[in-house]
């Protein structure tokens, strides 16, 4: 009988940390939505009981903290897959270029003379 961990598909670590990213931006959307939704449906529940002032005030802090944890969510998606998959500038590479661009800017420049 075969292994039934031999015939696993190989999942690289690439992909591992592609589909934790996408799994934690779809947290963030899911925080956003689900906050507008829930703050929306609080406020409803107090048309009567609060002043217009502060059931706006509580609707304009619920929504803020609702995007504010979204776009944290999606931030560190973000982080986590361009660190740990796309990783494409080195130090070296960024610095021993400058100098060739300014020096190569430098040369074109035509002199006229009078």
């Amino acid at each position: 009988m075969r292994d039934p961990v031999a015939r696993m598909v190989p999942v690289h670590f690439t992909d591992l940390v592609e589909i934790v990213g996408r799994a934690v931006d779809l947290a963030g959307v899911a925080v956003i939505a689900g906050g507008v939704l829930w703050i929306t449906g609080l406020t409803m529940l107090k048309l009567r009981d609060v002043p217009a002032e502060r059931r706006y005030r509580d609707y304009r802090r619920g929504i803020g903290k609702a995007i504010l944890l979204g776009l944290e969510l999606l931030v560190a998606a973000d982080i986590i897959r361009t660190v740990a998959v796309s990783p494409t500038l080195a130090f070296g590479s960024v610095t021993s270029t400058a100098p060739t661009r300014f020096g190569a800017s430098r040369s074109r420049k035509k002199t006229t003379t009078a």
